[in-house]
């Protein structure tokens, strides 16, 4: 999520001197909570609604290939916008499932090897954690 707020920054720097302990910022096209947590500030981005990765046809999810018995992506593990995320066996064809967006993968929609049709939900991200500098 791109910020939208503008003077971010210097409102981080006010909140560094007070007794605050959570300001939370909401506008149009998302939210900012800054935490004062001993001079470090973090701005969170994670209250805009978590990003959905949605099934591109009709077939069997798969969270790993099918030679392999490790799964394409795990629980905190961060995932770059088009990266694959899992697949779709439609027949003897597998078809990627690639991520809408960055994010941080929080888990599965769907059970490995489940029946799936277009635009099912399948995988949940959230946007990352940004630190700000004192």
């Amino acid at each position: 999520m791109s910020m939208p707020f503008q003077h971010i920054h210097q409102i981080s720097e006010y909140l560094a001197g007070t007794d605050i302990t959570l300001l939370e910022l909401r506008g149009p096209k998302g939210a900012v909570r800054l935490a004062n947590n001993a001079g470090k500030r973090v701005v969170r981005d994670d209250l805009v609604p978590e990003i959905i990765v949605t099934s591109p046809g009709t077939g069997l999810f798969l969270h790993r290939h099918p030679a392999s018995e490790t799964a394409l992506i795990h629980d905190g593990d961060v995932v770059a916008a088009e990266q694959i995320v899992g697949l779709l066996r439609v027949g003897v064809l597998l078809m990627p499932v690639k991520a809408p967006s960055d994010g941080i993968f929080v888990g599965h929609l769907m059970a490995h090897g489940e029946l799936v049709d277009f635009g099912k939900k399948l995988i949940a991200l959230r946007a990352q954690t940004k630190e700000v500098q004192p």
